[in-house]
């Protein structure tokens, strides 16, 4: 354009096809300068990706939304729910810049990194426990089925497999259910943090019954090909229990609860017959005591079954692992994605997700130990609302 008008300036004229060629060429050029700016914008968004436990999946993208939209620098963050077990294979392979899981890494995991290398840092707490999808009517007066470890037990083991089997009746004498009612059991097929849970629970709390110990994977589950049901992730697994009509299965407790499914009430070690909404669930963490350092070693860490009233047996500290080596953009990335998980605002945003918050002294400690195990890396800048 720039050469017609200096023509036209100079008395001189171009001919039609002339002035078409040129007016093309412009258009070609500006469409290139136009990509190698999208192209150089894409080249400068950084990323970061984890996996692991599928249960503060919805948080995490939560989280991932508000910091990519508010991030002065253009990010992608993304999280993969694929249970804790494949988590923390991915995170200790190096597939993901972060891991995370309800399980703390075991020691062979923790001893295989070197010493002060990896972190594991609680965010969140939450409670597992069992539902089932037995009719209503069928329950009786008070609408409750209670089940003792033991039973439950020997239901998973599938030595006891049909719903009038005498011991279920004896705690539960209002039942009353078709004759030889088959039990469908629905349990995770893959290593699984709330298939440690309960095996955790049925190992601490009946182990002359439950003799398989705890375990992520489904191997100690009794085998049926219809009425034993593995799933594939805990959203399969909700989706057994609700298609299938006098099964009995175990998720989070917090999804069973958004879902309307009916719980099964258990007896926890002080003697209490109750279910995880009655239950206090960051109580089992008062309970506990005091927690390691955040580079230590977790694997002796648990909230199965402690003493105390109002304590629920199967409560589970989620964690996020990461590595103290990590460098450059995506170490202020991941450093940041944990300290906005333990801030003031991640912290209440739990509760939306069905999850429970540390508590004040926790939280702090966990950002004081973060802040110091990350000090070489800035923190990243966030754009806030009240600044804009």
């Amino acid at each position: 354009m720039a050469i017609i008008m200096a023509m036209a300036a100079a008395g001189k004229t171009m001919t039609m096809p002339a002035r078409v060629l040129l007016l093309l060429s412009c258009l070609f050029c500006a469409r290139a300068v136009s990509a190698a700016v999208t192209s150089s914008a894409a080249a400068t968004t950084i990323e970061m990706h984890g996996s692991g436990t599928t249960n503060p999946s919805k948080y995490f993208w939560k989280v991932m939304d508000v910091l990519e939209e508010r991030a002065r620098t253009p990010v992608r963050m993304t999280y993969r729910a694929v249970g804790s077990g494949t988590g923390q294979k991915e995170f200790m392979d190096e597939v993901s810049d972060f891991g995370s899981g309800d399980i703390p890494l075991s020691e062979t995991g923790y001893n295989s990194f070197p010493s002060g290398t990896v972190v594991q840092v609680p965010f969140q707490l939450g409670a597992v426990s069992f539902f089932h999808n037995v009719p209503a009517d069928d329950l009786g007066v008070g609408g409750r089925l209670n089940l003792k470890c033991e039973t439950l037990a020997k239901i998973f083991m599938r030595t006891i497999t049909t719903w009038d089997h005498a011991d279920i009746a004896a705690e539960n004498p209002n039942l009353s259910v078709p004759s030889n009612q088959p039990i469908t059991i629905i349990h995770r097929s893959d290593g699984s943090s709330s298939t440690f849970g309960i095996t955790s629970y049925l190992s601490e709390a009946c182990p002359t019954v439950w003799t398989g110990g705890a375990t992520k994977s489904p191997g100690e589950f009794g085998v049926d090909v219809t009425y034993a049901l593995p799933q594939q992730g805990s959203g399969n697994v909700a989706d057994a229990i609700h298609e299938n009509q006098y099964s009995i299965g175990y998720i989070d407790a917090g999804h069973g609860h958004e879902l309307g499914f009916q719980e099964i009430s258990l007896t926890n070690k002080n003697g209490q017959q109750l279910t995880s909404e009655e239950a206090d669930i960051p109580k089992a963490a008062t309970a506990y005591g005091t927690l390691p350092g955040i580079d230590d070693n977790w694997s002796e860490v648990s909230l199965i079954n402690l003493e105390g009233e109002d304590v629920w047996p199967i409560t589970a500290i989620t964690y996020i692992y990461a590595k103290t080596t990590l460098t450059g953009e995506v170490g202020r990335l991941v450093k940041s994605f944990m300290l906005y998980c333990l801030s003031d605002e991640g912290q209440a945003m739990l509760p939306d997700f069905l999850f429970f918050p540390l508590s004040d002294a926790t939280k702090e400690s966990m950002v004081t130990q973060v802040k110091a195990k990350f000090s070489s890396l800035t923190a990243w800048s966030f754009e806030l609302a009240s600044a804009t």
